[in-house]
C-alpha cells in the first residue's frame, strides 16, 4: 500500500487536521505571548490574551482559520472547565467555619439575584445577566466562560462573554490595588481583610496579590476564602442547568444532561475529596486548566469584533461594577457582624 493510501485509511482524516490545526495554531501562539508579557509586567494574563486576540482578530477572517479559532476557543474551555475540578478542595472550604461560608454563599447567591434585577431593568435576556453575574459572584473570567458554554445561545453571545471577560479582569486588577487600602482604613484584622478580599475579588490571582500584599496571614485567609466561592461554581453550574430544563419543552426535556465537561468536572471535584491525588497531578491538572482557558479566551479575542464590543462595553462595566460593590458591602457587613 503506497504511503498516500496508508495515510486515508486511518481513522482520521488529514483534511480534518488540516483545517483546524492553523487557526488553532494561532491562537496558542497568542497565549503564549500573552504568557510572557503578563509574567515579566506581572499583570493578569487573562488580560492578555484577550486584548492580544482582538488586536489580533483580523486573522480570523481569513477561512483557513476560522475554523481552528472556534475549535480553540469551544474545546480549549471544556476541557478547562472540567480539569478545574481538581483545584476545588472541601476541606479547605470546612476550614473557614460555618458562619464565613454562609456569608460567601450569602454574597454570591445574593449578587445574581440582585444581578437578575439590574439586567431586567436594562432590557437583558436572563443569559446575558447569569453570565454577568455569575463571573463577579463566583471566579471571574473563569465562571463567565463556564456559564457561557452551559447557557442558551443568543445574539452576539461571545462578544457579550469576551466583555465580562474584559470587565471581571478590570475590575479585579482594580480591587487589587484600592480594596486593601479601603479595608486598612476601615480598621479590619489581618485574617478578617483577606477573607473580605477573597469573598469580594473576582479572579484568583488578583485575590492572592492583594491578600499578600497585607501580609502572610491575610494571603492564606484570603486564597481559603476565594477557593470557597470556587467551590459554589458546581452548584450553578447545575442550578443553570435545572433551570433551562424548566423552560424547554417536554420533548426537550426527555433529552436532558449535563454537558460532558460540567459532568467531568463534578466527577474530578469528588474524586479529589475520596482519593489521595499525588500533588504532581494537582498540579499538573492546575497548569493544564489554566492553559487551556488562556488559549480559549485568546480564540475567542481572535474571533472578536471590536468595535461591537465597544458599543456595549461601557453598560457591562457599570453593571459589573454595581455588582462588585454590593459583594464587597455584603461580605464586609457581614464580617463585622460576626466578629
Amino acid at each position: 500500500m503506497s504511503w498516500s493510501g496508508a495515510v486515508q485509511s486511518l481513522p482520521w482524516r488529514v483534511s480534518f487536521v488540516q483545517t483546524l490545526f492553523p487557526g488553532a495554531a494561532v491562537a496558542v501562539v497568542v497565549s503564549l505571548a500573552a504568557s510572557a508579557i503578563a509574567f515579566r509586567y506581572g499583570a493578569p494574563v487573562m488580560l492578555f490574551a484577550l486584548l492580544l486576540g482582538m488586536a489580533m482578530s483580523f486573522l480570523a477572517e481569513d477561512p483557513k482559520l476560522t475554523a481552528g479559532i472556534r475549535f480553540a476557543a469551544s474545546n480549549g474551555l471544556k476541557f478547562g472547565v472540567a480539569l478545574m475540578g481538581l483545584r476545588v478542595s472541601l476541606d479547605l472550604v470546612m476550614d473557614l467555619g460555618v458562619g464565613v461560608f454562609a456569608l460567601i454563599a450569602f454574597g454570591s447567591a445574593t449578587t445574581i439575584g440582585v444581578g437578575l434585577l439590574i439586567g431586567r431593568f436594562l432590557g437583558w435576556n436572563r443569559e446575558q445577566t447569569i453570565i454577568a453575574s455569575g463571573a463577579v459572584a463566583i471566579c471571574g473570567a473563569s465562571a463567565a466562560l463556564a456559564l457561557s458554554s452551559v447557557t442558551r445561545s443568543f445574539r452576539d453571545k461571545d462578544d457579550h462573554t469576551l466583555v465580562v471577560i474584559l470587565a471581571a479582569t478590570t475590575l479585579s486588577t482594580a480591587a487589587m490595588i484600592f480594596y486593601p487600602v479601603l479595608l486598612e482604613i476601615l480598621g479590619f484584622s489581618d485574617v478578617a481583610e483577606g477573607i473580605i478580599l477573597g469573598a469580594s475579588i473576582h479572579d484568583v490571582a488578583q485575590v492572592v496579590g492583594a491578600g499578600f500584599s497585607v501580609s502572610d496571614s491575610a494571603g492564606e485567609s484570603a486564597t481559603l476564602s476565594k477557593m470557597t466561592r470556587v467551590a459554589l461554581l458546581p452548584v450553578v453550574l447545575l442550578a443553570v442547568q435545572l433551570f433551562s430544563q424548566g423552560r424547554t419543552n417536554e420533548a426537550d426535556r426527555r433529552k436532558f444532561g449535563l454537558p460532558w465537561f460540567v459532568t467531568a468536572f463534578l466527577a474530578l471535584m469528588v474524586l479529589n475529596q475520596i482519593a489521595p491525588i499525588p500533588a504532581v497531578l494537582v498540579d499538573t491538572s492546575r497548569w493544564l486548566s489554566s492553559t487551556l482557558l488562556i488559549i480559549a479566551v485568546a480564540a475567542l479575542g481572535l474571533s472578536s469584533a471590536p468595535k461591537r464590543l465597544l458599543k456595549v462595553g461601557g453598560t457591562t462595566l457599570a453593571f459589573m461594577g454595581v455588582l462588585s460593590l454590593w459583594l464587597l458591602l455584603c461580605a464586609s457587613l457581614g464580617i463585622w457582624l460576626l466578629g
